[in-house]
């Protein structure tokens, strides 16, 4: 509650052009939106995170003999605040990555079984969500829900795949893509 209106004036000051491409807003979305936070507040975080922690710093200088020896601890320990939340978010991404790839498997399994039962793909895609939890059906039931008003599902497909940038993902959504453009049953190519 105390940090969360700090970051929402901060970030509006920060705000660049929307026009611009934003690695940080991508990186955001690849890690699932931790915290529900935007560009413009991720970095506002960064930057008080360093400003702690110099401050921290500075404190202590005041404390020691050898103020010199806090100045250089200050500026090292500010520079890895700063970018400790990139790292952070890094790590997100990969633990996310993870958990779609494991996923992967059980997932088509569960897609197979349903489609052969006389499920349109839709409707085992939303069996899926209900009966599973983890980062895939996440992505899966946003892809459903854009869907629902009125993308196309070959663009939902496409921003899943965008937004998830996992290998054997890209290769199963082309395979059903591929198969709906042809027209081949959606149960052979699973």
């Amino acid at each position: 509650r105390v940090i969360q209106p700090i970051l929402e004036r901060t970030s509006k000051k920060m705000k660049k052009d929307a026009t611009k491409a934003d690695p940080i807003a991508d990186m955001l979305i690849m890690a699932g939106n931790p915290g529900n936070l935007t560009s413009g507040q991720f970095k506002a975080l960064q930057l008080l995170a360093a400003v702690i922690s110099l401050t921290f710093c500075a404190f202590l200088g005041l404390l020691m003999p050898q103020p010199a020896y806090a100045v250089i601890f200050g500026a090292v320990a500010a520079g890895f605040s700063y970018i400790g939340p990139k790292f952070w978010l890094g790590k997100k991404i990969t633990v996310r990555r993870k958990g779609i790839r494991k996923m992967i498997p059980d997932v088509l399994d569960l897609l197979t079984v349903s489609v052969e039962a006389g499920l349109g793909f839709d409707q085992a895609l939303q069996k899926v969500v209900e009966r599973m939890k983890g980062p895939l059906c996440e992505e899966f039931e946003r892809m459903l829900q854009e869907v629902k008003i009125g993308k196309s599902r070959h663009d939902a497909m496409k921003s899943l795949t965008r937004r998830c940038q996992v290998d054997e993902l890209d290769s199963l959504i082309a395979a059903i893509l591929q198969a709906d453009a042809l027209g081949v049953s959606i149960g052979q190519i699973l």
